[in-house]
């Protein structure tokens, strides 16, 4: 099945290219190549597409709470999951455009947050996904 963005976006004049091309993209192979990466099924959200004040836009990711496959690590951990860390939708070259790192997220039973990058993942309608 299709993993495609969720429907919270209101479109209007300045940003519809953005959103036509966000809600194209099919994060399946993401997901995929998350599971392939750690080595466990893992169940995600639906993708987000955000906005700040300042016009730019980019897709979040979240996944379950995956702190029973940390191992021995599972012990500091209250906490770990998969999301990215920015990210963001622009043109180039007259094309749609967008990237995301993503991370492996996880909080303390200590306190504190923390994180590590996993690779960064990059998608255009030309070439779909590719990571690195």
């Amino acid at each position: 099945m299709k993993a495609t963005l969720a429907d919270n976006f209101v479109v209007t004049d300045t940003n519809k290219d953005i959103v036509v091309f966000a809600q194209s993209i099919d994060f399946t192979p993401l997901f995929a190549k998350i599971e392939e990466l750690i080595g466990v099924n893992v169940t995600f959200e639906t993708p987000v597409l955000q906005q700040n004040i300042s016009d730019n836009h980019w897709v979040d990711i979240h996944s379950e709470d995956v702190v029973a496959y940390a191992g021995i690590f599972a012990a500091a951990m209250s906490r770990v999951t998969i999301t990215n860390f920015g990210g963001g939708i622009y043109e180039k070259d007259d094309e749609m455009r967008f990237w995301m790192p993503v991370h492996l997220h996880f909080e303390l039973k200590s306190g504190g947050t923390n994180g590590a990058e996993l690779f960064n993942a990059r998608y255009t309608t030309a070439d779909g996904w590719t990571f690195h």
